[in-house]
């Protein structure tokens, strides 16, 4: 598990701890917009918890679904080109097919 924070994900401003309640096991982490952008973002904060191992659990601040989607998607596209540009039974409609089945389930068709 990432102890790292990725950046908020409306604005790309660094996330940070808000607030540290150490002593019960929260924290809130949330967006540290600069000034001048701060009409452009929500400033979302999230409080996250310690789990069973006593570390702080960020994965929920992280969670991205359209990027999982699209990394899965990218990795589908690609074992398909590599089989038709290998010859290996791959043909390029398969390749599109892919590219926009992936796309749809990514919610972009």
């Amino acid at each position: 598990m990432s102890d790292k924070l990725k950046p908020c994900p409306f604005c790309g401003s660094e996330a940070v701890v808000k607030v540290d309640q150490e002593d019960h096991g929260f924290q809130i982490v949330g967006c540290d917009t600069p000034e001048n952008m701060s009409m452009l973002c929500p400033s979302p904060m999230m409080a996250v918890y310690k789990n069973e191992s006593g570390e702080y659990d960020y994965r929920n601040w992280n969670h991205r679904p359209i990027e999982s989607a699209l990394v899965e998607a990218l990795k589908e596209l690609l074992d398909a080109e590599w089989m038709v540009s290998h010859d290996w039974g791959g043909d390029r409609q398969a390749v599109i097919g892919k590219a926009k089945s992936a796309l749809a389930s990514a919610g972009e068709m």
